[in-house]
């Protein structure tokens, strides 16, 4: 566990949402999005897709926004 790794805190939360904490798991994904000021592609896709992948935490507006501005700070990233 490294608290200041955005990703560990994506896994945590992912790992909050499977068990069903939403209010932990929303906490941690807000927590590593603001470690990378929001600009940081690769922890918004993975923070899009926890909110996608667990239906009980299923937030598919913060999820398109996260994703939409990941395309925009990396056009090219395929995933």
């Amino acid at each position: 566990k490294d608290p200041a790794n955005a990703l560990n805190l994506i896994g945590q939360a992912e790992i909050k949402l499977m068990v069903g904490d939403l209010a932990g798991g929303k906490t941690l994904i807000d927590k590593a999005v603001l470690m990378g000021n929001g600009k940081n592609a690769l922890v918004l896709m993975e923070a899009a897709e926890a909110y996608i992948h667990y239906n009980k935490a299923q937030d598919l507006m913060s999820a398109q926004n996260y994703l939409e501005t990941a395309v925009k700070l990396d056009p090219k990233n395929p995933e």
